[in-house]
């Protein structure tokens, strides 16, 4: 995790910059001066005389440390605190008031500033403590969240292609089920794996297999809509939940992925090229159908359409589970409905070949 810290610990070297937040410019003049009897060239400090010029001063510029009056006029220090601190959560911030007690600590504190400055006990040596503790103690909470979200990349990614891996996707189709069965929402899950990728391994080499894998899934995510979730399942293999997405719809959009992937010419030199494809299996979900049978009847749908070549899209309606809510039952019933007038439809859709691609997507 070195390299990923690089650029902290960099900053950490560079002069702090400060942002004081107070509409008396005496009370500005006394934090400047004595900041100047620490060390003259140790800090940068700027100055802004109201919430809105403090706000869009930390919006445009950097800052490490941002001291805000307690009283700012017609403006209160402690709201300014809260609205900066999630507008600008990377920076220290201190409040400054004429008089301290332990309300106002914990105030503060509630505010989301890291500690507080009494003016009548300012001093150089106090202020030289306070600023270099809440700089370092800011640094130090930015580190950790840096060092949370990394891991949490590494628990929920495939290393690989950089999409959700399986355990991840796992739990995005059992959240896409939980919310389809509580407000009656279409859904679907797709697999789908890439045609003869042994033969590529075999030919090429692994090293342009895995660039094949990364290069396929980046593309692929990026045609997919931001609410759908897309992960490797495994070697070759991927998984898509499609919320709010019907069986028919999931066809549609599966089966213009197919040609794109078709379309595509991969290079490995300047003499050697080769295409691919994909076959897909769809499965429709019906109420209370768990994710384990989704998987199972998009993978049964995968491999009907393997033994018809490859390089298609093939779907499988859930069947509708009974409860013991007449109401539910009624909906589940006009859900399978639903869902069989879908997978009708599907047999309509013919297996995929160059010849079906699509201007769309030839410009892959």
């Amino acid at each position: 995790m070195t390299d990923r810290f690089a650029e902290i610990d960099a900053a950490d070297e560079q002069l702090p910059r400060l942002l004081c937040v107070d509409d008396d410019p005496d009370d500005f003049f006394l934090l400047r001066k004595t900041l100047a009897q620490i060390a003259p060239d140790r800090y940068q400090l700027d100055h802004a005389r109201s919430a809105k010029e403090a706000l869009a001063a930390l919006e445009g510029e950097r800052y490490d440390l941002c001291i805000v009056d307690y009283r700012l006029g017609v403006d209160d220090g402690l709201e300014l605190i809260r609205t900066a601190a999630r507008q600008a959560p990377t920076v220290a911030y201190l409040l400054l008031t004429g008089q301290g007690d332990h309300s106002i600590d914990m105030a503060a504190m509630d505010a989301g500033a890291v500690d507080y400055l009494a003016k009548d006990r300012l001093s150089p040596d106090v202020l030289e403590h306070v600023l270099r503790y809440a700089i370092r103690h800011q640094q130090l909470v930015n580190r950790l969240e840096q060092q949370s979200r990394r891991l949490l990349e590494l628990a929920t990614t495939d290393d690989l292609t950089g999409v959700l891996n399986r355990r991840s996707l796992n739990e995005q189709l059992q959240r896409a089920i939980d919310i389809a069965d509580r407000h009656n929402f279409p859904l679907c899950f797709a697999i789908f794996d890439v045609d003869k990728f042994k033969s590529v391994n075999d030919r090429f080499g692994h090293r342009i297999g895995d660039l094949l894998l990364a290069n396929l899934a980046q593309r692929l995510n990026r045609r997919l809509r931001t609410t759908d979730h897309f992960g490797r399942i495994g070697g070759d293999e991927f998984g898509i939940v499609l919320p709010h997405t019907t069986g028919q719809q999931a066809l549609d959009v599966l089966s213009r992925l197919c040609e794109t992937v078709a379309a595509k010419c991969y290079h490995v030199d300047d003499d050697t090229a080769f295409s691919t494809s994909i076959t897909v299996g769809i499965a429709a979900h019906s109420t209370h159908c768990p994710a384990d049978e989704m998987f199972c009847l998009a993978d049964a749908a995968l491999y009907e359409g393997k033994a018809t070549g490859g390089n298609c899209v093939r779907l499988r309606a859930a069947p509708a589970r009974q409860t013991e809510d007449p109401k539910e039952n009624r909906r589940s019933s006009e859900t399978a409905q639903r869902h069989f007038l879908d997978t009708a439809r599907s047999q309509e859709i013919p297996t995929l070949s160059p010849a079906g691609r699509t201007s769309e997507s030839a410009e892959d």
